[in-house]
């Protein structure tokens, strides 16, 4: 199973499971996905190397922003966040 179908299988059962937080991460993984892909005109699917470089980023901008707020509530849910994409970023070896 690639990375973009596993996102979205477990995008589906984070909503299924009513979590919102992790629902909302998938969201925006799936959207970068796509944009990544509308960039990319010549090839209507990412690959899975695409789609790591995609999470890197993104995940590259999360810590830029858990770094900009102090101790809080903000800084928590960013701190969240960031460990559901690190999940992803573990399985990177087994597919490359």
């Amino acid at each position: 199973m690639s990375l973009l179908e596993q996102i979205t299988k477990d995008m589906k059962q984070a909503l299924e499971a009513h979590d919102k937080v992790r629902t909302g991460v998938l969201r925006m993984l799936l959207s970068e996905f796509n944009y990544a892909m509308e960039a990319d005109k010549k090839d209507a699917r990412l690959d899975d190397e695409q789609a790591f470089r995609v999470l890197r980023a993104y995940l590259k901008g999360l810590n830029a922003n858990f770094d900009s707020y102090p101790d809080g509530d903000e800084r928590t849910a960013i701190a969240g966040q960031i460990r559901i994409v690190e999940s992803y970023l573990k399985d990177e070896e087994e597919h490359s």
